[in-house]
């Protein structure tokens, strides 16, 4: 109340009819929301420079990658990649060669470009389904007679859980689960995929392979010596021969 000692405050109503006055301050304005919270703006900002590779000679990009058999360049921030990554962390400042150069281009030819696009993509803030939506070919548009799309994606997870391994992220649990819940394993590919599941270290997708060959033992057994008695070159031919070894080892 207006000149009002506080030690009078609790008689208020009194106050009032002796002709005190109260102060009455306006309501307290509500700022508006912030459409853009900080955090997102930069990952957003990082994402976009990343995806773009409008200049891949940039600061922004000071490693580029050259990947696959095409030799595909993709420039990328080894800050960002050392901040999420432990794998790109002991690489660009634990002090092995690429800390120490100012130019770094590091070849993987044995990974698929899409796939390490889409692993990059997930670094860099973005979800797995986003990221892979955005790279990877989509059912409707999906025209090969020779294989299916079903086939073409559990290729490209199965090359997904190798470099998520490979680089030591969390990734490959989240690519694990995918394969195992999203029913892309068959009669037909089950060994395959066991073997994938030993060269990326999957032990969950590992023993699910192995239930799954026990479970249908005379189908799998029975599917393998037929695709080796139909081999088109001996190069199949071979292929089914160490699949078929695979499965009468006491260690599939």
């Amino acid at each position: 109340m207006y000149k009002v000692n506080n030690c009078l405050i609790d008689y208020e109503e009194l106050l009032i009819i002796l002709g005190a006055r109260t102060i009455r301050p306006p309501p307290v304005p509500v700022p508006a929301p912030d459409p853009d919270d900080q955090k997102e703006v930069v990952l957003k900002s990082l994402l976009d420079k990343l995806i773009s590779q409008s200049d891949i000679e940039c600061q922004c990009n000071d490693v580029v990658f050259v990947v696959g058999e095409e030799k595909v360049k993709i420039g990328a921030s080894r800050y960002v990649l050392s901040a999420v990554s432990k794998h790109f962390k002991k690489m660009f400042c634990g002090g092995l060669r690429e800390s120490t150069m100012r130019d770094v281009e590091i070849p993987l030819e044995e990974f698929e470009p899409d796939t390490f696009w889409i692993l990059l993509q997930w670094l860099y803030g973005q979800s797995f389904e986003d990221a892979a939506k955005s790279v990877l070919c989509k059912r409707e548009n999906f025209t090969s007679e020779e294989e299916s799309y079903e086939s073409y994606y559990l290729t490209s997870l199965l090359n997904l859980l190798k470099i998520s391994d490979y680089h030591g992220v969390k990734l490959k649990d989240e690519v694990e689960s995918k394969i195992i819940n999203g029913s892309y394993i068959s009669i037909i590919n089950v060994c395959e995929c066991l073997v994938w599941s030993k060269d990326s270290k999957a032990t969950r997708l590992r023993d699910y392979c192995k239930k799954y060959i026990k479970s249908n033992w005379e189908l799998v057994l029975e599917q393998k010596l037929e695709y080796r008695a139909n081999a088109s070159d001996i190069q199949e031919e071979e292929d089914q021969t160490r699949m078929l070894e695979l499965l009468l080892s006491d260690d599939h």
